[in-house]
């Protein structure tokens, strides 16, 4: 599984803006990610991430994603990152799936 930083983003405010970080220098050893994105549900299951999402970047094996709190409640994020690694299993391109947890109050 692939390392986040925060490990949740509890109780951000209305207004803030925060960033999520996966670390992928562990699972990819030469850090040839292809794609990155994440969407944001609420807790029906329905897809509000143009409402939150902030932008992104990738240096280095790190991916930064910015969240931007603009409604109360509670959500959770799933983060996809897709590689052209030939990982040991010969399966390539390889998707990694993280989710968390964030609470807007």
């Amino acid at each position: 599984m692939l390392n986040t930083s925060p490990k949740t983003l509890n109780d951000m405010e209305l207004g803030e803006d925060c960033s999520y970080i996966l670390n992928t220098t562990k699972e990819l050893k030469t850090k040839t990610i292809s794609t990155y994105s994440f969407k944001i549900y609420n807790q029906s299951g329905v897809e509000v991430t143009d409402t939150l999402s902030g932008g992104s970047s990738n240096s280095g094996g790190l991916i930064t994603f910015g969240i931007r709190a603009l409604v109360a409640g509670q959500y959770s994020i799933g983060f996809i990152v897709t590689c052209n690694e030939v990982l040991p299993d010969g399966i390539t391109p390889y998707k990694f799936y993280v989710s968390t947890s964030i609470k807007i109050q």
